[in-house]
């Protein structure tokens, strides 16, 4: 139902509609057109929209096609469907283009003095405890942090020279965006890894480095593959091996 092409035909505003319905497949059959764009804070054109471009009438023929889709055996699907979408995320990435646009990215992190990795307690605070290792075993030093640990205390007067990587895994990021938020003021650069489209915390992003897999039911209480994150930590500490090895 949600094939590549319909999905990279969506705006911003869509794909936040996109993400409302993926993570709340048990309340949309009660739910009224007015529903959903009250929740996601967008028009109800909006999600009219969207049920157009996955090739329904309207909003009523989408909720019977996804609930049909739903209870359909499509294991075996959604896993070919979650591959698709990382190869075509590393098909992205061998594209001259946007390695030059990723490495000039990193450039800018590894330039920076103070490096801290930062993500929520769970699978981000995780996944930023085996980035902090990999690139300190790079040769680049760095601190890690989650929400639970953050303070801004952590921070160091290094002017204009510090910068915080985040890794973004969830919509829901006030407390995050507040601390980040604060370190900004305080001079640090802000590289966010993200999973999602137009989110509070790009707004404040110096950098952003995003990917798109979708979210899926039993993993990790309900995430996405992190192999496109894994993959831009590795690049990272190969781009600063190079760097240093010149």
């Amino acid at each position: 139902m949600f094939t590549i092409n319909r999905v990279n035909s969506l705006n911003e505003l869509e794909m936040l509609v996109y993400d409302y319905i993926l993570r709340h497949p048990k309340e949309l059959p009660g739910m009224k057109v007015k529903d959903v764009a009250e929740a996601v804070n967008v028009s109800s054109s909006t999600v009219m929209r969207f049920c157009k471009k996955m090739d329904c009438s309207g909003f009523s023929e989408f909720k019977y096609q996804y609930q049909h889709y739903l209870t359909q055996d499509v294991v075996g699907e959604q896993k070919h469907d979650e591959l698709e979408y990382l190869l075509e995320f590393f098909s992205s990435m061998s594209q001259n283009g946007n390695q030059e646009s990723m490495l000039a990215v990193m450039d800018r992190f590894i330039a920076c003095g103070d490096k801290i990795l930062y993500g929520n307690a769970g699978l981000p605070g995780q996944l930023v405890q085996y980035a902090s290792y990999l690139l300190n075993a790079a040769g680049m030093a760095t601190r890690y942090f989650t929400d639970d640990s953050f303070r801004l205390r952590n921070l160091m007067d290094t002017g204009d020279s510090g910068v915080i990587l985040y890794f973004s895994m969830q919509q829901d990021e006030e407390l995050a965006l507040n601390k980040l938020c604060k370190a900004k003021a305080l001079g640090y650069r802000i590289l966010v890894v993200s999973n999602y489209e137009n989110v509070q915390v790009h707004k404040i992003a110096d950098d952003i480095l995003t990917y798109h897999v979708p979210v899926r039911d039993g993993v990790a209480g309900g995430s996405s593959s992190q192999l496109p994150a894994l993959y831009y930590v590795e690049a990272l500490a190969r781009r600063y091996g190079e760097l240093h090895v010149r």
